[in-house]
């Protein structure tokens, strides 16, 4: 597939005036294939941006390709140990986890003294708020973005996912069942609005459960794209709600599962623009939601496009993150996501036919590892995993939303 817009036409350079006589890209690079569902201006930035990263890398990778031609096997680099960014107040995500599931128990206990059954609906929805939030946040972000566990009980495994997916589930159920013991109203009596917001409440926190589900589960379980494709469904009702948080965490993972379709682009469609503004209150939805795009881009056949923006990303987390600890995890975390886009065009490549394009490739990553993740480094949380839609009775406990995230 050729490109969208040729270089000539787009007026730029490729072996004349300035350039003459150098390589501007590999003629391969020329052939990759661009998503075109954007045009116009932008993609002149894009292509501008790619080539000259691409040139950059070439330059320093000929004497590699020369080992490589040679009949040296091609080999990339141990993805990097990375951990999560700090939470103030604790050391380590389990002791984080324990902290939450205490929590949970609390509400859980002080619900089942309380007389008042809105009180009671009040505190287990709480409850299952927290798992959904932040006990299992953990597991979701290495899960979104592909990253290894980095110490012994660092990443919450299956039963225990499920287990606390099982646990948010009864709490929801309760909720329902407290909720039916509320007496009805006359027939001529206004609409209770408390009433009507805790069922609103419960519905959304039970379709981002089954979300959660679906995505964490093993897609070579049986049925496993059934329950993906319900659960994306199930999520737009709550696309609609009024709260801005609320609707860009649906769209963030209703596209995560949809994104594990074969065709991405229905996935593609639910996103925002890549380099749009994320709005303060949609944070860290809209960001990741940034980046799943960029990775759907290269699954479709985008891999340069995605490797521009993700570069113009970077530059702009400055603007999109007030504090510096929070920049500096949201570049890493778009380098991390350069260098799975790379893995991935690495390995649809043919070693024998494009070893060149390989070569880069393997190239590129090997110095993305050295400048960023050598000494180790942290990337951002998706946290809370899903908005508080409803609040604990107090605010004792510390969350990655109340104050500052760095120990």
């Amino acid at each position: 597939m050729a490109l969208p817009l040729e270089p000539q036409k787009m007026g730029l350079r490729t072996g004349s005036g300035s350039h003459e006589g150098k390589e501007t890209a590999p003629s391969w690079m020329l052939r990759e294939p661009l998503v075109t569902s954007w045009a116009g201006p932008f993609w002149v930035v894009v292509y501008v941006l790619t080539l000259q990263g691409v040139v950059a890398a070439v330059a320093q990778t000929e004497p590699a390709e020369d080992v490589a031609r040679a009949g040296t096997a091609l080999s990339l680099p141990e993805p990097p140990l990375l951990r999560l960014a700090p939470i103030a107040g604790f050391d380590d995500d389990v002791s984080y986890r324990r902290t939450i599931a205490g929590r949970v128990a609390e509400l859980v206990e002080a619900a089942e003294h309380a007389d008042d059954a809105a009180l009671r609906a009040n505190l287990l929805l709480a409850a299952a708020n927290e798992i959904l939030a932040y006990q299992i946040e953990p597991a979701c972000t290495r899960t979104i973005l592909g990253i290894a566990q980095d110490a012994p009980g660092a990443v919450l495994n299956d039963p225990e996912v499920n287990a606390a997916l099982d646990r948010a589930d009864e709490l929801l159920g309760r909720v329902k069942s407290t909720l039916q013991e509320t007496p009805p109203a006359e027939p001529s009596a206004p609409e209770d609005p408390k009433l009507a917001e805790r069922i609103r409440r419960a519905s959304a926190l039970q379709a981002f459960a089954q979300a959660q589900r679906a995505y964490l589960s093993r897609t070579d379980q049986p049925e496993a794209a059934r329950h993906a494709r319900r659960a994306a469904s199930d999520l737009s009702v709550v696309l609609e709600d009024s709260d801005e948080r609320v609707a860009a965490a649906a769209v963030l993972w209703q596209a995560l599962l949809r994104g594990r379709e074969a065709d991405p682009t229905p996935a593609l469609s639910a996103l925002e623009l890549a380099l749009s503004d994320p709005s303060t209150k949609a944070k860290p939805f809209a960001f990741f939601s940034c980046l799943l795009r960029c990775r759907l881009l290269a699954a479709r056949g985008g891999s340069a496009a995605s490797l521009a923006i993700l570069l113009q990303i970077e530059e702009r987390c400055g603007e999109w993150f007030a504090s510096e600890a929070d920049r500096a995890d949201a570049r890493r975390t778009c380098v991390l996501l350069r260098t799975h886009i790379l893995r991935g065009w690495f390995e649809r490549l043919q070693p024998t036919t494009q070893a060149d394009e390989r070569q880069w490739c393997a190239a590129r990553i090997q110095q993305l590892v050295e400048g960023y993740f050598a000494g180790g480094g942290s990337v951002l949380r998706l946290s809370p995993a899903i908005p508080i839609l409803a609040p604990p009775p107090d605010a004792d406990l510390p969350t990655p939303d109340s104050g500052s995230r760095r120990r």
